[in-house]
């Protein structure tokens, strides 16, 4: 790797392996019996449009959750065919954007949503409906409880010309196991049997399956991935978690109680935190570099914590970690599954500190070679930036 273009600036920096996507979808398609199921990206895990233009040929379609990212995928040339639209907080011109453009299916999310829906029954073309079910996994605001359940079934009575596709539900955060997706899968089937005159005889099911990365994965007997109906898989984390890196070099190193590094970077980067509930040894979850180029040897080590450099207690990125005991500014740490929930899902204006660069990586087919690109944003700006520039 050349670690010299990636930390020349002494910034921090988002560096993907685009062909890590093709061996991680090759797994998943075993993983989720894809010759039968569909797997749509989930936009919000990673927006970055150089990311989605190589995940393209990979997946059947996409999963959006707000008006901005639907925009951005009709503007890269993007089906609206293979679009489907999920999340609480989509407005009512999204709502009607959607419908407008003859996205490919909604998850409604509430009763007002539902309301809003209905009245626009003039619009429907191709869209397709569906119900999300609230599961154990999810914050309480997230879908439909039993009793709006009931509620809802009560509204479609009302409506014989609209019927759902099917039920969409989320597992949680890395929440998957055999047995819970099988109790999900037998709640919604409950659902769809005490209702099934309000679906059409085409039911597909919607489901965010709460898989870690693929590194925390194995392919067992997955013949529950065989289910009666089929199943539109949407995700992020399983795809993409372990193509990205992000580095960030030590700003001062701290002898307190336990060692601190000061790094510049941090939660204003990594918006999910690196502490897998999958993954417990925290060392396996970076590495560390001297003059930008070169590998330290952990054989001599010591417990140390990791800070980021916002003006807050909570901006700990490891609170423990086995790092090299000459630990230094100007040396470099470099986290490991950053590819989703990383950049734009943190806070990168607060106190306006350096924005990461973006990187992507790939092996050259005609010199065999890898290759480095710059991948970032070209006209984004932090706060700060958008008053004195």
């Amino acid at each position: 790797m050349d670690w010299h273009n990636l930390t020349k600036n002494n910034t921090p920096f988002f560096l993907y392996d685009f062909d890590k996507i093709k061996s991680n979808h090759a797994f998943l398609e075993k993983f989720l019996n894809l010759n039968r199921n569909k797997l749509f990206y989930s936009v919000k895990s990673n927006p970055n449009m150089c990311l989605i233009k190589k995940i393209d040929s990979f997946v059947d379609g996409f999963d959006i959750s707000s008006f901005i990212e639907l925009q951005a995928l009709l503007k890269f040339g993007i089906n609206p065919q293979r679009v489907s639209f999920s999340g609480p907080g989509k407005t009512n011109e999204a709502i009607l954007s959607a419908l407008n453009n003859n996205i490919k299916s909604i998850h409604i999310d509430s009763i007002d949503e539902l309301n809003f829906i209905i009245k626009l029954k003039d619009k429907f073309q191709d869209t397709d409906f569906s119900l999300r079910i609230h599961t154990k996994g999810e914050e309480d605001k997230l879908g439909f409880n039993e009793n709006d359940l009931n509620a809802a079934f009560e509204i479609l009575k009302k409506e014989d010309s609209f019927k759902l596709k099917g039920l969409h539900s989320y597992l949680g955060r890395e929440s998957f196991s055999k047995p819970y997706f099988n109790e999900v899968l037998d709640l919604l089937d409950n659902t769809i049997n005490r209702f099934r005159d309000h679906f059409k005889k085409d039911i597909e099911i919607f489901i965010g399956p709460g898989l870690p990365s693929v590194t925390q994965l194995s392919l067992d007997a997955n013949d529950y991935m065989n289910y009666k109906f089929p199943i539109t898989f949407e995700l992020g984390r399983s795809l993409i978690s372990n193509i990205g890196l992000y580095g960030a070099p030590i700003l001062s190193v701290k002898e307190e109680s336990q060692k601190i590094a000061i790094l510049n970077g941090g939660i204003h980067h990594l918006g999910s935190s690196l502490l897998s509930v999958f993954t417990q040894k925290n060392q396996d979850l970076c590495f560390f570099l001297r003059d930008g180029i070169n590998r330290i040897s952990t054989s001599s080590n010591e417990d140390i914590s990791l800070y980021g450099s916002l003006c807050l207690g909570h901006d700990c990125i490891l609170p423990h970690v086995r790092a090299p005991i000459d630990l230094k500014p100007g040396d470099w740490v470099v986290f490991n599954e950053c590819g989703s929930y990383g950049l734009t899902a943190s806070v990168p204006s607060f106190i306006g500190q350096d924005f990461p660069s973006e990187f992507a990586t790939y092996i050259d087919p005609s010199t065999k070679k890898s290759v480095i690109i710059d991948v970032g944003p070209k006209n984004f700006k932090i706060y700060h930036e958008s008053f004195i520039l």
